[in-house]
């Protein structure tokens, strides 16, 4: 599990630094913190967020180096932190998930509808789409497809959940949640594309793209699903 959310993390975080244009020696520090995460994370260490707070300690020594611009320390280090953030941070709540009782089948819920998710919103899109979801940041999603897509992560939900004996009421909320977060998943990627003027965060998969144009919906539907999984789920 932990060296698949490395890896994950790893190759994610390689696309989106290339995409933003950030610095080797500031790519770097953003790795290591993902390596010093992961493995605490996987040792149940109590200061398993150290990492973050070493991450913003490199970066603001970094601020004393001169510099401006796209290239300046301060944007640079924003961007580090950003893509540690949003990528090896949203990732890392996979490693809290597997260790519940069950883990396996409560991540594979929330992996699966949210795959699922992405498969509904392509097909009923492209089926039935008429209306542009975000023609801004992306104008090839439609509102037809976006339903689709809530649509069949809710089912697996259903789906699932019975093998969990999760109630009727939750199954439906984690679906509808899922399916809403990895759409805002899905345009938060876009939206970086568009800014820088690319495509595809990578050619990894040929036709397909990179890995994070696959994870972009996981990044936020991993999260979401953990705290209603832990506070409100799993905590009545």
């Amino acid at each position: 599990m932990g060296f698949g959310v490395l890896v994950l993390s790893f190759l994610s975080l390689s696309e989106f630094y290339r995409l933003v244009n950030v610095g080797r020696f500031y790519q770097w520090s953003g790795y290591l913190c993902t390596i010093a995460l992961v493995t605490l994370l996987l040792m149940k260490v109590k200061l398993a967020w150290l990492p973050i707070l070493l991450l913003f300690f490199i970066h603001a020594v970094c601020h004393l180096v001169p510099g401006r611009g796209h290239r300046s320390p301060r944007f640079q280090s924003a961007l580090v932190a950003v893509g540690f953030l949003f990528i090896t941070q949203a990732l890392s709540f996979s490693i809290f998930i597997a260790f519940l009782p069950n883990g396996a089948w409560w991540l594979f819920l929330c992996v699966a509808a949210t795959a699922f998710c992405d498969v509904g919103a392509f097909w009923v899109g492209k089926g039935f789409g008429r209306h542009k979801l975000s023609p801004r940041l992306s104008p090839s999603k439609t509102i037809e497809g976006a339903l689709g897509g809530v649509l069949f992560s809710v089912l697996v939900a259903l789906g699932v959940g019975q093998v969990l004996q999760i109630p009727w009421g939750h199954r439906m909320v984690m679906g509808l949640l899922i399916a809403l977060a990895a759409i805002l998943g899905d345009l938060a990627e876009s939206y970086v594309k568009r800014k820088v003027g690319v495509k595809d965060s990578g050619t990894l998969i040929p036709g397909h793209g990179g890995i994070l144009d696959r994870l972009d919906s996981h990044l936020f539907a991993i999260p979401t699903y953990f705290v209603y999984l832990t506070f409100v789920l799993l905590n009545r």
